[in-house]
C-alpha cells in the first residue's frame, strides 16, 4: 500500500478539532479529496468552514522563502496593518538595547546589555498583536530553562518590557548552523550534528519535543580556541509530554519544509521521533545544499512530505559517503518504527560515522527503501523477483565477507549481521506489510536465498545466538509459506527448526530454549493436521504437552507456563476428536478450560486470556455434541458467545475479536439449525454474516475472512431452508458454493477448506431436491463428490469427510428414487453405507443422521435403540434431514 491507503483521510469527527488541525489535514489532500473533506465540514460544522476556506487560499499564495516560518504564522493571513502597530523597544532599567539581530515570524532578537549582571544578552521579544502572546512567551522561557545542558542555549530571564513579554537568552557570536556549514568541511558539519542531537536527547529526557528543529534554530559559535559549539534554541513551540504521553490534538505548528509525515494526519501520534525527522532534513540541507521536499504551494509541498520520497542524498552530492546517506534515510523514515528511537542513538551512529566504523543505520535503510519500493510498486508484474534479487545481493556480500577468517572484523561481522537482519525483515516486516495486499507470491524465493544462507554455516561452530537466529528464520520461512498454501514445504522448515531447537536445549539447557523447543513441536503438528496426518500431529502436540508440563514444573507460579500447558491440552483434544476419542478429546478440553479459567479469575481484564477462554468453550461444545450432550453442548456455545460479545463491547474497532464474535455466531446458529430452532439460527447466522461481510470490505484480499463469510452464507441457507424460505435459501446458497470454489481454485488449500465446499455443495443439492430441480441436485452431490475426492485417502479415513460422502451419495440416491431410478438408487445408499461402516464402533452423534435414513431407505433394522429414535430423544432436526425430525 502507499502512503494515502494506509492513514486516514478524513477524521471521524471535528469534535475538538482546531482550525491549525483541519486547514493543516485539508492542505495535505490532493483536490478532489480536499473538496470532499470542505463539504462534509461544511454539514458537520459550517461555523469553521469559511475560516478554513480563507486559511486555504492564504495558504496557496505563501511563497517558498516565507515558509522558513512557524506553519501557525503560514496558516494565519497577518493583518494588514501588523507593522505599524509593534511599539518602539524599551530595555527599561535592567536592560541596554543595542542592536536588531533578526525577526521570525512571531518575535524580534535584539543584542542587548544586562545592567543588573553585567553581560551580554539576547533579547526576543513577541510581537504585540499575537493573540496569546504572553502565554506564549512564558511557555517557551519554562520549557527551555528546564533544560540544563552544553548544546542547548540557556534562558536567563523573562517578563514584559514596554507591555511585550520578552524572553532573555544567552548571547553568542555565532551564526545559524546552515550559514556556519558553508565554511566547513564535511566531518566538522557532522560534529556539529552530534551536539545537536545531544542537545535534544537532553531535552527529550525532559519531556519536551522542539517541534522546530531547522537549521535557523542551531547557533554556532566558535571558542577562543578555534573550536565549535552548537546551540539548540527557540523552544518557542514545544510541547511537554505528560507521564509519556504522545503529541494528539494540540495545535499545530513548525515549520512547513521540516514537519513529519505524522502531523499531517488528524490524530497522528507525535513524539520525540518527529524531531528525528526535522533534523533529518536539517542534515540533508546541509549535505546537499536542498531541500528534500519542495514546492512553492503548500498544499502541494505538505502532498510530498505525506507521499513522496526524496531524491537520494548523493544523487544531489555524489561525494557524500554512503554511511551518511544510509543516517538521513534512517532518519526520514515515514514510519516513525523506522527511525532512531532517540537522539541520543542518533548521536551514536554520527560518532561511529567519525570514528571510521560502519553505522548502524545501513540495515534500518534496506528496511526503508525496500518496503516503499515494493509496496508503492506492487502492480508491477516483475516485480516478483525484486525481494529475491536484493536478498541475493545482501546475502552475497555477507558470504563473501563473512566466511573469510582472514578477514574477520568489526566491520565484516556487522555487515554479516544486516544480512542477517534483512532475512529477518524480509520475513518478517515485509511480509506483514504484502500479506494485507495479497501479495505474498513477492516473497516466493525469498525462502530459499535465506535456506540456503544458513545451510551454508556450519551448525557446530554456531554460538547460542547464531543458532537461535537460524531456528527463528526457519520458523519465519515455514509461516511465509504456510500463509502460501505451501504446506509440504512449511512442514520442511518447521521440522528443520525443531531440529535446531533440539541443539540448542541440549547445548544450553535452560527455561527459553525449552520453550522454543515447544513452539517447535506446536508448528511442527500444527502443519502436520492440515496436511492431514493426524497421527504424525498427534507425536508432536504430546511432545509439545511433555515440554509444556515441564516448564510448569519448573515454575509452577508462571501464567505464561501454564497457559502454553492449556494450549497444549486443547491441540491434544482436537486430534483425540478427530481420531474418534471423545472421551479422551473431553478431558483434554476440560483441562484447557480449567486451567484458563484459574488464569482469568486473577486477570478478569485480561483480553487474550477472555478469548482463549471463550474457545476453549467452543472446544469443548463440539466434543459433547459428538458425546450426544445437547444441553451442555448449547450451554458451553452461549457462554463462548457471552465472553466474545464482552471483548466486542469493550473494543468495537478489534478485527480480532470481532471475527471470534462472528464465529461463535455461526456455531451457536448452526447447531440451533441441527435441533431445529430455525428462527434463533437465523438471527445468530446473520450476525455472523454481516460481520464477516464488513470485516471482508475492509480487507477484501483476506481469503481467511471471504471463507468464513461462504460458511456463515451456506450454513444461514439450510436455515432459511427450513423455514421455507426456500428462494432466498438458494440464492446464499449459490454465493456460498461458488465462493468457496473460487477460493480452492485460486492455489493451494487446506484439506479443511476443500472439505467445506463438499458440505456447501451437499446443501445445495438438498435445496434444490426441495424445489423439485431434481438434474441441479444431481450436479451438486455430484460437484460435492469431486471436491471430497481431492482430499486422496482423507475421503475415507476421516470420518466427518466419510459422513459428507455418505451425503452426497444419499442425496444422489433421493434424485434418483424420485425419478423412477430405483436400482440407481439402492447403488448409491449401499455406497453409503460402506463409507460409514469402518466408523460404526465410534459413538459419535454426528454420525447418526446419515445412519438412520439409510436405515430408513434400506429397510435395515438395527439393534435399539435404533439411530432413529437417539436423534429423536435428542430432538435433533435439521432441515438436511426434514423426515428424521421428531413428529
Amino acid at each position: 500500500m502507499d502512503g494515502r491507503e494506509h492513514r486516514p483521510l478524513f477524521p471521524e469527527s471535528f469534535v475538538g478539532a482546531s482550525i491549525d488541525q483541519i486547514v493543516l489535514h485539508a492542505a495535505a489532500l490532493d483536490p478532489v479529496e480536499r473538496t470532499a473533506f470542505l463539504e462534509r465540514l461544511g454539514k458537520e460544522a459550517p461555523e469553521l468552514l469559511q475560516r478554513a476556506q480563507g486559511f486555504l487560499i492564504a495558504a496557496s499564495d505563501v511563497s517558498v522563502s516565507f515558509l522558513e516560518t512557524p506553519a501557525s504564522d503560514l496558516l494565519a493571513p497577518e493583518p494588514a496593518d501588523a507593522a505599524d502597530t509593534r511599539s518602539p523597544i524599551s530595555g527599561g532599567e535592567r536592560y541596554e538595547v543595542e542592536k536588531l539581530l533578526g525577526s521570525g515570524g512571531m518575535a524580534e532578537v535584539w543584542k542587548a546589555h544586562d545592567r543588573q549582571l553585567d553581560r551580554p544578552v539576547a533579547l526576543k521579544l513577541l510581537f504585540d498583536d499575537l493573540p496569546d502572546h504572553a502565554a506564549l512567551c512564558l511557555r517557551e522561557a519554562r520549557a527551555q530553562a528546564r533544560v540544563r545542558h552544553n548544546h542547548v542555549l540557556e534562558v536567563y530571564d523573562t517578563g514584559t518590557l514596554d507591555g511585550r513579554p520578552f524572553i532573555s537568552l544567552r548571547y553568542t557570536h555565532g551564526t545559524t548552523l546552515l550559514e556556519a556549514a558553508e565554511e566547513l568541511p564535511l566531518e566538522s558539519q557532522v560534529a556539529l550534528l552530534v551536539q545537536v542531537a545531544e542537545g535534544l536527547h537532553a531535552a527529550h529526557a525532559m519531556g519536551l519535543v522542539h517541534r522546530d528543529v531547522k537549521p535557523s534554530n542551531v547557533l554556532v559559535e566558535e571558542g577562543d580556541d578555534g573550536t565549535l559549539h552548537a546551540w539548540v534554541t527557540d523552544f518557542g513551540i514545544a510541547s511537554v509530554l505528560r507521564s509519556g504521553d504522545s503529541l494528539t490534538g494540540d495545535r499545530l505548528v513548525g515549520t512547513a519544509h521540516y514537519l513529519p509525515p505524522e502531523r499531517l494526519v488528524r490524530d497522528g501520534t507525535v513524539d520525540r521521533r518527529a524531531d528525528i525527522w526535522s533534523l533529518g532534513v536539517t542534515m540533508y540541507r546541509l549535505f546537499t545544499g536542498e531541500l528534500p521536499f519542495d514546492h512553492t504551494m503548500v498544499p502541494e509541498l505538505l502532498l510530498r512530505i505525506r507521499d513522496q520520497d526524496p531524491k537520494p542524498p548523493r544523487e544531489l552530492a555524489p561525494s557524500l559517503p554512503e554511511d551518511l546517506q544510509a543516517i538521513v534515510w534512517k532518519c526520514l523514515a515515514k514510519d516513525p518504527g523506522l527511525r532512531y528511537p532517540s537522539a541520543r542513538a542518533l548521536a551514536e551512529d554520527l560518532q561511529r560515522f567519525l570514528a571510521g566504523d560502519v553505522v548502524e543505520a545501513h540495515t534500518a535503510t534496506w528496511e526503508y527503501r525496500v518496503t516503499r519500493f515494493i509496496v508503492r510498486n506492487r502492480a508491477l508484474v516483475k516485480l516478483g523477483g525484486i525481494a529475491s534479487v536484493l536478498l541475493t545481493i545482501s546475502l552475497g556480500v555477507a558470504a563473501l565477507l563473512g566466511f573469510q577468517a582472514m578477514r574477520a572484523n568489526a566491520r565484516v561481522e556487522l555487515r554479516q549481521g544486516q544480512a542477517e537482519e534483512l532475512i529477518d525483515f524480509m520475513l518478517v516486516d515485509l511480509r506483514k506489510k504484502l500479506e494485507p495486499v495479497g501479495r505474498l507470491e513477492l516473497l516466493d524465493d525469498v525462502d530459499e536465498q535465506a535456506m540456503s544462507y544458513f545451510l551454508s554455516m556450519p551448525e557446530n561452530e554456531l554460538d547460542r545466538e547464531e543458532l537461535a537466529r537460524y531456528a527463528r528464520s526457519l520458523h519465519q520461512i515455514g509461516d511465509v509459506r504456510m500463509r502460501r498454501g505451501r504446506w509440504q514445504e512449511a512442514s520442511e522448515a518447521f521440522a528443520e527448526a525443531l531440529e535446531l531447537h533440539r541443539s540448542l536445549a541440549d547445548r544450553f539447557p535452560g527455561d527459553q530454549q525449552l520453550f522454543d523447543l515447544g513452539q517447535s513441536f506446536f508448528w511442527v503438528g500444527y502443519v502436520r493436521w492440515e496436511l492431514g496426518e493426524t497421527e504424525s500431529a498427534l507425536q508432536a502436540f504430546e511432545e509439545y504437552r511433555t515440554v509444556s508440563r515441564e516448564l510448569v514444573e519448573r515454575e509452577p507460579s508462571r501464567s505464561d507456563w501454564q497457559l502454553e500447558l492449556a494450549y497444549a491440552e486443547s491441540n491434544l483434544g482436537t486430534v483425540s476428536l478427530e481420531l474418534g476419542e471423545l472421551e479422551t478429546s473431553r478431558r483434554h478440553f476440560e483441562t484447557s478450560l480449567s486451567i484458563r479459567q484459574e488464569l482469568l479469575a486473577t486477570s478478569p481484564e485480561d483480553s487474550e486470556l477472555v478469548l482463549g477462554t471463550a474457545r476453549a468453550h467452543n472446544s469443548l461444545a463440539i466434543t459433547l455434541e459428538a458425546l450426544g450432550k445437547p444441553a451442555a453442548t448449547r450451554s458451553h456455545l452461549e457462554k463462548d458467545l457471552e465472553l466474545k460479545k464482552l471483548l466486542v463491547d469493550k473494543n468495537p474497532d478489534h478485527a480480532t475479536f470481532r471475527d471470534s464474535l462472528a464465529v461463535s455466531h455461526n456455531y451457536l446458529g448452526a447447531w440451533m439449525g441441527r435441533y431445529g430452532a430455525w428462527a434463533e439460527a437465523k438471527e445468530h447466522l446473520e450476525h455472523a454474516a454481516e460481520i464477516h461481510e464488513q470485516l471482508w470490505r475492509n480487507d477484501n484480499s483476506n481469503a481467511d475472512l471471504r471463507y468464513k463469510l461462504a460458511l456463515d452464507r451456506g450454513a444461514l441457507g439450510l436455515v432459511l431452508l427450513g423455514l421455507g424460505e426456500e428462494d432466498e435459501a438458494l440464492q446464499v446458497m449459490l454465493w456460498a458454493c461458488e465462493t468457496l470454489d473460487e477460493l480452492v481454485g485460486e492455489g493451494p488449500s487446506s484439506h479443511h477448506w476443500r472439505r467445506d465446499l463438499g458440505g456447501s455443495l451437499n446443501y445445495l443439492a438438498v435445496a434444490r431436491l426441495s424445489t423439485g430441480d431434481l438434474q441441479g441436485a444431481r450436479e451438486s452431490a455430484e460437484a460435492a463428490l469431486a471436491a471430497f475426492s481431492a482430499l486422496g485417502t482423507a475421503a475415507v479415513t476421516d470420518r466427518l469427510v466419510a459422513r459428507r460422502i455418505s451425503e452426497s451419495h444419499l442425496l444422489l440416491g433421493e434424485a434418483a428414487l424420485r425419478r423412477g431410478e430405483d436400482e440407481r438408487a439402492r447403488g448409491h445408499w449401499r455406497e453409503a453405507e460402506e463409507l460409514l461402516e469402518p466408523f460404526v464402533e465410534i459413538s459419535d452423534y454426528r454420525l447418526l443422521p446419515p445412519r438412520a435414513r439409510l436405515a430408513l431407505r434400506l429397510g435395515t433394522s438395527p439393534a435399539s435403540p435404533s439411530p432413529h429414535e437417539l436423534l429423536v430423544a435428542q430432538g435433533f432436526c435439521s432441515p438436511m434431514y426434514r423426515e428424521l425430525c421428531p413428529p
